[in-house]
């Protein structure tokens, strides 16, 4: 049996738990949970395995994505310049901040203590006539957010927060601040933002995804994230779309830094805390992980994505794992979180134990 179908095996086995396989039904399975999947595998950096199922769309809402590929980048760049610290207190950059203790570190690994999630955009669009700059409206907004938690919470607010830090740290707006960091860590691929919600090509070409928040038609060419929608299409926490082969670049550049570059090596060694957060990378949790549960605990790190996409790297199996999705929304019971861990796990399975 050729090696694709043998891990098409694997893969099926771990959403059905039935060795009774067939493409056809592996492919009936998958569509429950998305219209359209890209999946590509590598080992050591190199592409083993490619698979597609449904329709084939060229660009994606990467969604959270944003958040590694762009805004840790970003920070990791600028630490690197020495220009930030990870220990540099987030006043030191936006004095008018309350909240004098909060570090970058505690930005980046959910540790600031602000809501999950805030309707920023609700907030926007009240103030757009007395104020036109979106970011001193979003300043605004935050300095009268109250911190919430005491212990870790993923935080889009957090990762918002740091947009206004990157911008004052480098003088660049987040647009022009991306065309920097693209080129130093995905110059080949197609990967952007949508400036202006302006979408770029034609809508065709981008995988649909419903928005949740009473949106009465789905976003196509447009981004889901209604806080990042009302920010232009250009945030910290989402916004960025981009061709399966844009993540699966930018996870050779991440793990190519991480075994070779100082900085990544040290911000990034998921050995170094026992959180689950690795400066804004996500480590699997130890139980019901969207990772699955056969990546190597204590050395994976990686990111997903509210409308599909993810990108994991096991650094002790030393695989790459890019999946581009359009997660079929509503989805109240988190079923997508089902195929996630199943096409993680068979990926270890097969190429975790093989050479």
């Amino acid at each position: 049996m050729a090696k694709k179908e043998e891990f098409l095996k694997v893969l099926y086995y771990q959403l059905t738990k039935s060795d009774d396989y067939s493409y056809e039904k592996l492919q009936k399975e998958i569509l429950k949970y998305t219209e359209s999947l890209q999946l590509h595998i590598l080992k050591k950096g190199v592409k083993k395995l490619s698979l597609s199922v449904g329709k084939k769309y060229k660009f994606y809402d990467l969604a959270s994505l944003t958040k590694v590929m762009f805004a840790v980048s970003a920070v990791a760049y600028l630490i690197e310049n020495n220009v930030l610290g990870i220990n540099d207190k987030v006043s030191k950059y936006l004095p008018w901040l309350p909240f004098k203790d909060l570090k970058i570190k505690d930005l980046l690994n959910h540790n600031s203590g602000y809501p999950a999630w805030e309707p920023i955009y609700k907030y926007l669009k009240e103030k757009a006539k007395s104020n036109p700059d979106k970011w001193v409206t979003v300043a605004q907004f935050i300095y009268q957010t109250k911190r919430k938690s005491k212990k870790p919470l993923y935080s889009d607010v957090g990762f918002v927060l740091l947009g206004l830090v990157l911008q004052e740290v480098t003088g660049l707006a987040l647009d022009k601040l991306w065309k920097t960091i693209k080129k130093k860590t995905n110059p080949k691929e197609e990967v952007f933002f949508l400036p202006g919600n302006i979408t770029k090509g034609s809508k065709k070409s981008y995988a649909p995804t419903k928005r949740t928040q009473g949106a009465k038609e789905d976003c196509q060419g447009v981004v889901n994230d209604l806080n990042a929608y009302s920010l232009d299409g250009v945030s910290t926490h989402a916004g960025l779309f981009g061709t399966p082969d844009a993540i699966v670049e930018w996870l050779k550049m991440s793990r190519k830094n991480i075994k070779t570059n100082k900085t990544w090596k040290k911000l990034f060694n998921p050995k170094s805390t026992k959180s689950i957060w690795i400066n804004g990378f996500m480590k699997p949790d130890k139980d019901n992980s969207a990772a699955g549960d056969l990546m190597s605990r204590g050395q994976s790190i990686g990111h997903w994505g509210f409308t599909g996409p993810s990108a994991w790297m096991d650094l002790e199996n030393d695989v790459q794992i890019a999946v581009a999705a359009n997660r079929k929304l509503p989805d109240e019971k988190n079923n997508f979180k089902i195929l996630r861990r199943a096409l993680h796990d068979a990926v270890i399975k097969y190429y975790g134990e093989k050479k």
